[in-house]
Order: structure tokens, then C-alpha cells, then sequence
């Protein structure tokens, strides 16, 4: 699936370049064009907050590296069923998907693993993650 940019501004449509050539080298036949409105992807302070915080205490607490804490958090709570399961990536979630998502963790690690992290608020961090 390939995927193109257009911008809807008081009602005019600016397709992308790209979607116009691809759209030529169409064979005959028919085809389905989707829409969605386009979110903002998870911010570099979100991302800094999820390694540096979030998966830093948590593999610390239970032994796993950062990169095993990181892929074990995904199966646990990114795992959207199908036909066949999948699990999305965090780089696919929206600012507030990627919200909910560490609100998940911060939970489960809090009831689970006994392990308190702190809000992007409370921590000793530049901006201090103000990632909204």
C-alpha cells in the first residue's frame, strides 16, 4: 500500500506530486483511495521520556535490556487481532495513542512489578517531557 500527503485547506484539496505520478502508471481497472486525517506522530520528548525513563526502569528492575523491555512492552499492549495478530510499532502511534499506551505500562509495571514511574512532570529531565 503506498501512502501520499494532501492538504485540505478551507475546502481546496493540494495533492501531492508524488500521488499525481503514481496515479499515471495505474493499469486499467479500479481502485480504492482511503482517507485519514493524519495525526501527530509521537514527539522526540515522548520518545525520550518512553526509552530514558519508562524502559530504563523497567528493564533495570527486572534484568532484560532496554531492547527486550521495549519488545516485551509491545506484546503486552500493542497487539491488535485480525485475521492474524499484529503488533503495531510505536512509531506508528499518535501523541495521544502513545499516551494511552505509557499510561498502560505505567499501570501494569505499578500493580505488577511494584515499580513506580514517575510523570514526564516529575522528572529531572529538560522541558521536562512536555511533550503536548
Amino acid at each position: 500500500m503506498n501512502k501520499f500527503r494532501l492538504n485540505v485547506d478551507t475546502g481546496k484539496v493540494g495533492i501531492d506530486r508524488a500521488f499525481k505520478q503514481y496515479i499515471e502508471t495505474l493499469k486499467d481497472g479500479q481502485y480504492i483511495i482511503s482517507v485519514k486525517k493524519q495525526n501527530k506522530e509521537r514527539s522526540t520528548n515522548q520518545n525520550a521520556y518512553y526509552f530514558g525513563v519508562v524502559v530504563a526502569m523497567i528493564a533495570k528492575e527486572i534484568g532484560y535490556t532496554p531492547s527486550e523491555t521495549h519488545e516485551a512492552l509491545k506484546h503486552k499492549f500493542l497487539i491488535y487481532e485480525g485475521d492474524l495478530p499484529k503488533i503495531k510499532s510505536t512509531t506508528e502511534l499518535s501523541t495521544i495513542e502513545f499516551e494511552e499506551f505509557l499510561t498502560k505500562v505505567r499501570v501494569f509495571s505499578a500493580e505488577y512489578l511494584n515499580i513506580y514511574i514517575p510523570l514526564p512532570h516529575e522528572t529531572d529531565t529538560p522541558n521536562n517531557y512536555n511533550y503536548y
